[in-house]
Parts: C-alpha cells; structure tokens; sequence
C-alpha cells in the first residue's frame, strides 16, 4: 500500500477533491472554469482509480512490482467513458453525456501510463 503515499497519487486526489469542492463557487462561464468544473475530474478519474486497483492487485497477488499494461488501461478508460458518458445518461437524469469527457478518460489513461513507468515501477 506504500503506493498510496506516492506524491503523485497524493497530489492528484487533492486536486480532485480541492476542485470537487470549489466547482459549487463557479458562476461565471469563462474557457478555464469550464474546463475546472466540467473536465477536470474526469481527467484525474482514470490515474486516481488504476493506482488504487494496481495498489489492491500488489496486496491481493503479494506482488510488489506488479504493473497494469497498456490494453488494461486503454480498457479501463474505455470501460469509464462507456459507464459515465453513454449509459449513464440513459439512467440517470442529472448525467450528462459529453464526448470530451471520453477524451479526458483517454488521457487519463496516458496520464497513468506515464505516471507508472516513472513514478511507479519497481516500488
């Protein structure tokens, strides 16, 4: 679980959860506080996610240098736009489907990738 306590992973969840919190003061709809309030999470959503599962995968398997490949993510970051952006819609009335968000899963998932080949490998 030492994964959990990596920089990285720390300051992404802040991020997440500092914007989480500040998205209820944006009224104004400039380029950047739509970004905040609309994209942002969604684009941490996938490393935040694949470093919890990578950190369970480690504990459960008792292999410490276990790494999540490059389909896994690209799965993961399609099995999140699929949930989120075109399901979703149909059973929840508050979700909306957007297909920027798709992207922003997209590069999450490369985000991760890079995050686990330098920060990650071999911990």
């Amino acid at each position: 679980m030492r994964l959990l306590l990596k920089p990285y992973f720390i300051i992404l969840c802040l991020i997440y959860c500092i914007n989480k919190y500040f998205q209820l003061s944006f009224n104004e709809d400039t380029s950047s506080q739509l970004f905040l309030k609309n994209h942002l999470n969604d684009l941490l959503y996938t490393p935040i996610v694949l470093t919890l599962c990578l950190a369970i995968v480690r504990v459960v398997k008792r292999q410490p240098n276990q790494l999540i490949n490059v389909y896994l993510t690209g799965f993961m970051s399609l099995f999140f736009a699929l949930i989120f952006e075109f399901i979703g819609p149909k059973v929840y009335i508050h979700s909306v489907g957007d297909w920027i968000d798709v992207l922003m899963y997209s590069l999450g998932g490369i985000l991760f990738m890079f995050f686990q080949k330098w920060f990650v490998t071999k911990t």
